[in-house]
């Protein structure tokens, strides 16, 4: 099957080579049509593209229109939507390109001079729905928004009897209720005006609306421009690695030299410092806390683990340590909260009984052959993924955590310092360094293999994914927060990227992944807004 996007690409040709043919010669389209309207303001010699989505995902170019002109605003923009011949169970997809915007702050006055539009809006929406939208129907900065939302399953998971769920929860993520009938559906899509509804998209849109527009105007995709810093806390150390308390409110970062800080982040949009404990021995380099957020666990370099009680957040105070003989980089915990497995650099991978946190003790370790960074577990617990530095991927069978033993290692090329699995776990996700982002193939965890890989322009220290398994955000040193597409594991692709200014080592998200916490070197605490990938 040919695919979406070929498809789109070559209805782009064809609608190149046709146009001169295919246009209406005059600009205003047959009054006795059913006309829809193009609108960022207004869009007078846009070009307009019809497509037939069908069953398999195919697009078929049906029709090519060109927007009205004219001398007031209700004259521009109009097109023939060609309503008649909808099928009202198929999707379709009208996209517009180009064309001069008289109305570029939707104020519903004619601008003196028309803005040009170097961009491009798209609607899609089934036949029946159009229909009852009919020449209320608007393609505008709304619906390219939820266009881009949907845009993943459009291109990877296309199933015609499942997609009309899947945009309307897109709908549901941008507008509400416009046409007042008190559901949110593809209507109030269809029919949302750019000059008199901007008050009813949500909050987030609402109030970047004009910047919106100037990202279409200007040729952009909306969602690779639209990130945006909420708040930032400077640690005073060097932010390393950074979680959250259960209910979202607290920060703990591991600081470097400064040891542990827990930042209030009640409100995001300015953190501020609750308290901190100074490990003091050695370097903070990683953090993680028990299931019951009364205590932290620190990798402290060549300290090894420091258990800090966090029962009263504001003063930290240290309960036990381990030195566990390498250089502790990252700690994870086992689902019963017993053991703590401890990525010690060149000292592989450290078991430690944690039941007594004041009186810690060594199971057992396995040295990885390179430096281990970072471990994440299998969702059973049974096997541990380790981030092992020049050595790439390792698996290692803690099934017996008194008798480690490795199960097979995939050499990520780079440097790997942070790993994340799929939520099926069939996936670990590397941040590779140089490399980027590498996705492994790990249903047999005996056998992995590469799926893709992704080249993120910095150097890749820590990954994590979002909760629906789209989206991996990647913590790019001095590239910042990179977002990467991954619904297709074999072909990752950026979406976005915001340069976070300082030092970008670690990456963990809100509980409703509406926000990054980035840790971020000597800049310490960023906040990210991600309210766009919901």
């Amino acid at each position: 099957m040919i695919s979406l996007w070929k498809n789109i690409l070559l209805g782009t040709l064809i609608s190149a080579m046709l146009i001169g043919c295919s246009e209406r010669e005059n600009s205003s389209p047959d009054e006795s049509a059913t006309q829809a309207t193009a609108k960022l303001g207004n869009l007078a010699d846009a070009n307009v593209t019809i497509y037939k989505i069908e069953d398999n995902g195919t697009l078929i170019s049906l029709y090519f229109e060109k927007t009205s002109s004219g001398t007031t605003l209700g004259e521009i923009g109009k097109f023939d939507m060609h309503i008649d011949t909808l099928d009202d169970n198929l999707f379709y997809l009208y996209e517009v390109t180009g064309g001069k915007d008289w109305d570029s702050n939707d104020d519903g006055i004619l601008d003196t001079n028309a803005t040009i539009n170097k961009g491009i809006i798209r609607a899609i929406a089934k036949g029946s729905s159009l229909k009852v939208a009919a020449d209320n129907f608007i393609v505008s900065y709304a619906t390219e928004l939820i266009y881009e939302k949907i845009t993943p399953t459009l291109k990877y998971h296309f199933n015609a009897s499942t997609f009309g769920a899947k945009l309307q929860d897109a709908v549901k993520k941008v507008i509400g209720d416009i046409d007042g009938d008190g559901a949110i559906d593809e209507k109030d899509m269809l029919i949302f005006n750019p000059h008199s509804d901007e008050s009813k998209l949500i909050a987030v849109y609402s109030s970047q609306a004009q910047k919106i527009k100037d990202i279409l105007h200007n040729g952009k995709i909306l969602s690779l421009n639209l990130l945006s810093k909420l708040g930032s806390y400077d640690t005073a150390g060097w932010a390393e690695e950074i979680t959250l308390s259960n209910d979202g409110t607290k920060a703990y970062v591991a600081d470097g030299g400064n040891g542990l800080v827990v930042i209030d982040i009640s409100n995001p949009v300015n953190p501020s410092k609750l308290g901190s404990y100074d490990t003091t021995a050695d370097y903070a380099n990683g953090v993680t806390l028990s299931s019951d957020g009364t205590k932290a666990y620190v990798a402290d370099g060549d300290n090894g683990l420091v258990i800090v009680d966090i029962s009263d957040p504001a003063h930290p105070s240290k309960l036990g340590s381990y030195d566990t003989a390498g250089y502790a980089n990252g700690v994870t915990l086992s689902s019963d909260g017993t053991k703590a497995y401890v990525a010690d650099n060149n000292n592989g991978l450290v078991v430690v009984d944690i039941s007594n946190p004041t009186n810690l003790s060594k199971l057992d370790s396995y040295n990885t052959a390179g430096s281990a960074y970072g471990v994440t577990l299998s969702n059973y617990g049974a096997k541990a993924y380790a981030a092992d530095g020049n050595n790439g991927l390792v698996v290692i069978d803690i099934s017996n955590p008194t008798n480690l033993s490795k199960l097979d290692s995939y050499n990520t090329a780079s440097w790997a310092r942070d790993v994340t699995l799929s939520n099926d776990g069939t996936k670990a996700y590397v941040a590779d360094d140089r490399n980027g982002l590498v996705v492994v193939d790990i249903r047999d965890p005996e056998n992995l293999s590469k799926l893709g890989s992704y080249d993120t322009a910095g150097w890749a220290f820590g990954v994590v994914l979002s909760s629906d398994g789209t989206k991996a955000y990647v913590a790019d040193y001095k590239n910042g927060l990179v977002v990467i597409d991954i619904s297709n594991p074999a072909n990752p692709n950026k979406l976005n990227s915001y340069d976070t200014a300082g030092s970008a080592e670690d990456i963990t998200l809100s509980n409703d992944g509406t926000k990054a916490y980035v840790a971020d070197g000597d800049n310490g605490l960023v906040v990210i807004d991600l309210t766009l990938y919901r």
